[in-house]
């Protein structure tokens, strides 16, 4: 019987623990008994986050954000004695990315060209806007290869194989950081 007792006041220390936890993570979101923080959601169909992506706002969850750009390599300053991913390596990932379940990868005779820029010089040659998850001052390797890849269509529209697709690789770290798939970037390796 004494076994018995000792089971019955773990399992109630347990619980007890464990609705501590739940109402000082709840304290956590919901401070001093006031609304959520507008900032913190409780899930894909929390009322709050459905309003702000209806406003179509341009951070819903800011916090959240600036952990995940502070995790990426991409978006921090380039490295101080920076070690850049070879041509070779570079252009040989690049064929492999047209591998999709419409298209293989890109043949070895597939015609190529390949450029190492920083990134402001990359954005102002595909005309793209500054992206806050890539350091603007860090290089990046730009490369087009004339070779079919599959978009991945739409529930719209079917995906099309288009005859060339270019792609922007961090330089230090090898991330895919953007791609467009029927543009060429470039027509010179330089």
């Amino acid at each position: 019987m004494r076994h018995g007792h000792t089971i019955v006041k773990r399992a109630t220390v347990v619980t007890i623990i464990f609705l501590l936890t739940v109402a000082i993570g709840v304290a956590a979101i919901h401070p001093a008994g006031g609304a959520a923080s507008p900032t913190v959601f409780m899930g894909p169909d929390d009322p709050a986050l459905k309003a702000c992506q209806a406003a179509h706002t341009q951070m819903c969850n800011p916090e959240a954000e600036s952990t995940r750009l502070a995790a990426s390599l991409p978006a921090q300053p380039p490295s101080a004695n920076p070690s850049y991913l070879s041509r070779q390596t570079i252009e040989a990932v690049a064929k492999r990315a047209a591998h999709t379940p419409l298209t293989p990868a890109a043949p070895i005779t597939a015609v190529l060209y390949s450029a190492l820029m920083p990134r402001s010089a990359y954005e102002a040659l595909a005309h793209e806007t500054h992206n806050a998850a890539v350091n603007a001052r860090r290089m990046v390797w730009v490369v087009t290869v004339h070779a079919p890849m599959a978009t991945d269509g739409s529930p719209s529209r079917p995906p099309e194989i288009k005859h060339v697709y270019s792609v922007a690789y961090d330089a230090e770290t090898g991330h895919w950081t953007d791609a467009c798939i029927g543009c060429a970037w470039l027509n010179q390796s330089q």
